[in-house]
């Protein structure tokens, strides 16, 4: 006889009442009970309709529940919070929801009586921020009387896997940078004196190496710090037009290289204001590289800076437009450093918001949106 469980394309849930039974039979067995409830580490159990049925205490702290009612007939995705859970649609059948693995862990006919191991990365939502979580996750399947469930356990691998992949970019970005300036600085020393006009160019290029790499390390500084929450808050006074003048200086010569300009929008607005510089800069100087790498030759990327309801909103536009895939992996920072740390930066730090459209024919866009703080 088929084994009678609910598979992955399965949207709708049962009633919460066999959830609920569930959970109630695994509290009447006080062996279970006790030994799940204290375990030290991560454990749910979910029944064959993937929905949480019981949880270690550990758990509840890890994901912000104050008891394991709160999870009771919760989907996994939504247990976890993830920003892509959908009720209607259930836990896995989103677009996105391939390339987080989340489907092979989720009870079917396929691997109802096999233990599943796996690593995923999912987007969730944590306070008022949206992060990216690295979690290690294993299914083993268990019966309690005639009843079949799975045994979830969980770990939180996020700062290791996070640690590794910045050290990894950082390297290969400081390496990449460094072997710029050392090419720059062979051909300047081969030039003869009669090339005087090309040394300074090289010399120019060369300076602008140097600036791209203190950009780098200074966002990498800033970026660890604000992962770490130890990043500390030095607002100053600023004006949009300098800010924007000392991007469009930093970035000429990245510009010519690929024929691409800088102008000022449309809407742009003289003013000053009082708020952070050096995450500010960061922020506009890592949305500028993804507009300038996304943009064709002989393009315009346009900055803009306006009032609005005591906010201030820039926004940096490009022609490109993002597939609507990559668009659902804009944050994630595995993908996008730059973009993930834009957010995290402007939204925990700032209390402002990091926001975008890419629409066919009309191009890209991001947002940054931030309270106005006068100075007189």
């Amino acid at each position: 006889m088929k084994n009678q469980l609910a598979t992955n394309n399965s949207p709708i849930s049962v009633s919460a009442h066999l959830a609920t039974s569930h959970h109630e039979k695994i509290k009447k067995s006080f062996f279970a009970h006790s030994i799940l409830k204290g375990l030290k580490t991560s454990i749910a159990i979910i029944n064959t309709q993937n929905e949480f049925v019981f949880a270690s205490d550990l758990l509840l702290k890890n994901f912000g529940y104050d008891t394991v009612e709160e999870l009771v007939g919760k989907k996994i995705g939504e247990a976890l919070k993830c920003v892509y859970f959908e009720p209607k649609m259930g836990c896995g059948n989103n677009k996105i929801c391939s390339s987080c693995k989340m489907n092979s862990v989720l009870i079917n006919d396929e691997n109802a009586n096999r233990a599943v191991v796996l690593d995923t990365n999912m987007i969730v939502n944590e306070g008022d921020a949206i992060i990216e979580k690295n979690y290690e996750i294993s299914l083993t399947p268990i019966e309690l009387g005639t009843d079949k469930f799975g045994m979830l356990t969980i770990n939180d691998v996020s700062a290791v896997k996070r640690i590794k992949h910045l050290e990894t970019a950082f390297l290969k970005r400081l390496n990449d940078q460094i072997a710029k300036i050392k090419q720059f600085s062979m051909v300047d020393l081969e030039l003869t004196e009669s090339k005087n006009d090309l040394r300074e160019e090289v010399k120019f290029i060369r300076h602008d190496k140097i600036i791209e790499l203190e950009e780098h390390i200074k966002f990498q500084q800033l970026f660890s710090e604000a992962q770490n929450s130890t990043l500390t808050i030095c607002k100053e006074k600023l004006n949009s037009r300098a800010i924007f003048e000392s991007l469009e200086k930093d970035f000429k010569m990245r510009c010519i290289e690929k024929s691409v300009s800088i102008t000022k929008g449309l809407e742009f607005e003289d003013f000053n204001f009082y708020s952070d510089k050096n995450i500010l800069t960061s922020t506009f100087v890592a949305l500028l590289k993804n507009a300038l790498s996304a943009s064709s030759d002989d393009s315009v990327i346009e900055m803009s800076a306006t009032l609005l309801n005591n906010n201030i909103i820039f926004s940096i536009h490009n022609t490109a437009v993002m597939s609507s895939f990559v668009q659902l992996k804009v944050y994630r920072n595995m993908n996008g450093i730059g973009t993930y740390a834009t957010k995290l930066f402007i939204e925990k730090y700032l209390d402002g918001q990091v926001y975008f459209t890419s629409i066919e024919g009309l191009g890209t866009t991001f947002y940054i949106k931030i309270p106005l703080v006068i100075v007189c």
